[in-house]
């Protein structure tokens, strides 16, 4: 039972969080002089990772309680279609979780906690009606780019007391922002018939797969460009041109984008949707070396 109950929280999607939360934390605490190591460090790293690992988990568990119809469609192995887990205690598990990130954050400092708060609306109104944001184009992308793509980095870089309004974390947040955004395009590709009988309008859905997915290309070449006139005006320094080399692997993203966009990886998942996280975790890895540098 316990087994269920955790896999509502879908453990796999929350690697990025984690990888995420931990890199922006350690550049935020890093930029300040402060040592990463200290035990007050670790631990308010290890808070801040629990925390937005757990508000981006009760997003998890709100999408399966809400969107029941959908997975009978598209996912009927999932605990609540399958009859494993009964609804109620789907949402009884989400509001639990919700309130534990939100007290470990409000721990750290009552700002971060403000931002875990603003992160869990975030996941509530893209799943729970009367809202339900994943209904309309482009708003649903929204309402996932925001909390998952700017505000993640940006509420663990400001945990640890990072400047509000420094230019590496503001640049990085829209840079991430933009790419979750076109991203998760690829994502409502398998729900496509799903959505359709549930009045859910994504790209898939409205444009088709094809033309979706070479929207989502979008994610791949929109950051670079911005990186690039960042860089021409100063914003930020000329080392940030090092995220380059990441280059090869948005040219084979875009390929698949472009001619297979429904090829198989992992599990339940595509090949884009998979590397999406591998490309997610070299962005902040490499966003990481070039900011301690």
């Amino acid at each position: 039972m316990l087994r269920d109950y955790f896999s509502v929280f879908r453990p796999f999607t929350l690697v990025t969080v984690i990888i995420g939360s931990t890199f922006s934390a350690v550049m935020g605490l890093h930029v300040r002089g402060v040592d990463v190591f200290s035990p007050l460090s670790l631990a308010t790293i290890v808070g801040i990772v629990f925390s937005l690992s757990s508000a981006n988990a009760m997003g998890n568990a709100l999408n399966e309680f809400a969107d029941v119809n959908i997975d009978r469609v598209s996912k009927p192995y999932r605990k609540v279609v399958s009859g494993k887990l009964e609804r109620d205690e789907v949402i009884g598990v989400a509001i639990f979780t919700m309130i534990i990130s939100v007290a470990v954050a409000v721990i750290i400092n009552r700002l971060f906690g403000l931002l875990v708060i603003l992160i869990s609306l975030f996941a509530m109104m893209y799943s729970l009606k009367p809202f339900r944001l994943k209904r309309f184009l482009g708003i649903g992308n929204l309402s996932i780019a925001t909390p998952r793509g700017f505000l993640g980095v940006y509420s663990a870089w400001v945990a640890v007391g990072g400047g509000l309004a420094d230019h590496r974390i503001l640049m990085f947040g829209l840079l991430l922002g933009i790419y979750v955004y076109f991203s998760n395009i690829t994502k409502d590709i398998p729900d496509v018939e799903g959505d359709k009988a549930d009045g859910i309008h994504t790209f898939p859905v409205v444009y088709g797969i094809s033309k979706a997915s070479r929207i989502s290309s979008l994610g791949y070449i929109i950051p670079v460009i911005l990186l690039y006139i960042a860089v021409a005006i100063g914003y930020i320094s000329l080392k940030y041109l090092w995220l380059s080399v990441l280059l090869p692997i948005f040219g084979y993203q875009i390929y698949l984008l472009w001619t297979d966009p429904m090829k198989k990886g992992r599990g339940e998942n595509t090949l884009v949707w998979t590397l999406f996280y591998v490309i997610f975790s070299l962005l902040f890895a490499t966003y990481f070396i070039i900011t301690v540098i």
